[in-house]
């Protein structure tokens, strides 16, 4: 927050700092952020898709669905990795804006990433219950479980 003024408009940063320096600290910590941030969802999905592993390795199509999300998550992974390093050229031209760089369009490509990440969380979602739907428990306990995985999935 001391070094980038993240977290304040850019409108305001430039006002304070009119050298630009601390627009250029700004973009910096959010590519790293965005890093960060795509590495953090990633593995929370794969974890979750261990539990599931753990939970319904008994049946084969559970596995396999499993499995399928998980390779959808690690490639839409990689590839919003390979995008948040390519997608301006040279790399340093998202935060120097001197002459002979672009940039392509960020927020589409945030945009196009979301929805692969809610198509994974929807299908996380789905996964488990017709296994919950089937367990022969009480419907408190079965309710109890629904809730539990449609929340704890997202």
């Amino acid at each position: 927050m001391k070094l980038g003024k993240v977290g304040r408009h850019i409108e305001a940063v430039i006002l304070e700092d009119p050298s630009g320096q601390t627009l250029v600290h700004r973009s910096k910590l959010e590519k790293s952020i965005e890093i960060i941030d795509i590495a953090a969802i990633t593995g929370s999905k794969l974890v979750i898709l261990c539990l599931y592993m753990h939970i319904f390795s008994i049946n084969r199509r559970y596995r396999i669905a499993t499995y399928f999300i998980g390779v959808i998550i690690l490639l839409s992974w990689l590839a919003c990795l390979i995008t948040s390093f390519a997608i301006c050229t040279p790399f340093a031209y998202y935060w120097n804006h001197k002459p002979g760089g672009h940039c392509g369009d960020v927020i589409a490509v945030w945009a196009y990433s979301g929805v692969a990440n809610i198509a994974t969380d929807l299908m996380m979602l789905v996964v488990p219950l017709p296994a919950l739907y089937r367990l022969h428990v009480d419907w408190y306990t079965k309710a109890g479980l629904f809730v539990t995985f449609l929340t704890g999935s997202v």
